[in-house]
């Protein structure tokens, strides 16, 4: 009987313990091409904006956030926010949230800015048409099955032998 009490006891204070325990912020950085971050991406050509903000699963939250260029001068900076650089590097983003019954977290991006290739270099390796691997590849398969089954058929003559 004790025992089923204790049970009772733990079962009826359960929620209220899951309800004292903080819960998890889902924040995350994005680096967007345009101010609406329709399109996301991690690198970026020289001199091309790059709009950072950040997304976060509840709303209300407080923030810190600083920006850190690549020779390591750092700024505080709040969201959204435009870079455009002229030196390629990495732009650290990092972001301390904070919220009333929730853990506090940090977050962090880094944003790459990259020169543009010049006029000789691909941006992309060749890309390999694979129709026209594929059609000798099935005109030898083709032929090679061809003369298995003419090689191996027996004659018709050689069955009906006489005896004589």
């Amino acid at each position: 009987m004790r025992k089923a009490i204790l049970l009772l006891g733990v079962l009826l204070a359960l929620p209220a313990f899951a309800a004292a325990q903080p819960g998890r912020l889902n924040v995350a950085i994005l680096s967007c091409t345009n101010l609406t971050c329709e399109i996301q991406k991690d690198a970026f050509f020289l001199d091309e904006q790059a709009y950072i903000d950040y997304n976060a699963s509840v709303t209300g939250i407080s923030y810190a956030a600083t920006l850190t260029f690549p020779d390591g001068t750092s700024y505080q900076t709040q969201f959204p926010n435009r870079i455009t650089s002229n030196v390629s590097g990495n732009y650290t983003v990092e972001m301390t949230v904070w919220m009333e019954g929730y853990d506090d977290i940090n977050v962090t991006k880094i944003v790459q800015f990259v020169d543009r290739p010049s006029a000789g270099q691909a941006q992309n390796p060749p890309a390999i048409d694979w129709v026209w691997v594929l059609i000798p590849l099935a005109a030898v398969l083709t032929a090679f099955v061809g003369w298995r089954v003419y090689t191996h058929r027996k004659p018709k003559d050689s069955a009906q032998k006489k005896v004589g």
